[in-house]
């Protein structure tokens, strides 16, 4: 069966660099492209954000590669959650739930300097999480593994054995 590894956190956990270091040739869905396409005046409507997600999902059911790399956020953990389940019956879902606290998010995206909009970052960092996706993940029966990703990365990788 197709493999589907979700990876979701906070701007600037890590995602995009634990991703880039353990499949340094796989191609990721990244669900950021799919919010831009929506930018209005340099920023997305939170009202759209959801057909961004609805986008991404679209294209994820019409791909049949045998590993499939998938970075979200943490916006609308409800819906991303039932998403997958419907996802699970044509992929083996992996969901890696991706922690640090918000200072060293925070420092990290500062690093990174993209020019990212920070009034809106820093509204994504204050979200809660991980804990209601880790309701909606047990609701609907999905299992998960959480990411230390204040550990080094040698531990961090170690929890990816066998994908």
């Amino acid at each position: 069966m197709k493999k589907l590894l979700v990876f979701i956190g906070k701007p600037g956990v890590g995602k995009t660099t634990l991703i880039n270091k353990v499949f340094p040739d796989q191609k990721i869905i990244d669900v950021q492209p799919y919010v831009w396409s929506y930018k209005v005046n340099g920023r997305v409507p939170e009202e759209k954000t959801l057909n961004a997600y609805q986008d991404m999902y679209r294209h994820l059911e019409s791909l049949n590669d045998a590993l499939v790399i998938l970075e979200l956020g943490t916006n609308h953990a409800e819906f991303n959650i039932k998403e997958l389940k419907k996802l699970s019956q044509q992929f083996e879902v992996r969901v890696y739930l991706c922690t640090a606290s918000v200072e060293t998010c925070r420092a990290r995206i500062k690093i990174r300097a993209r020019g990212d909009d920070m009034e809106a970052m820093e509204r994504r960092l204050q979200r809660d999480f991980p804990d209601e996706h880790i309701k909606q993940l047990k609701s609907a029966g999905l299992e998960y593994i959480t990411l230390d990703m204040e550990s080094p990365l040698s531990e961090i990788q170690q929890q990816l054995v066998n994908v």
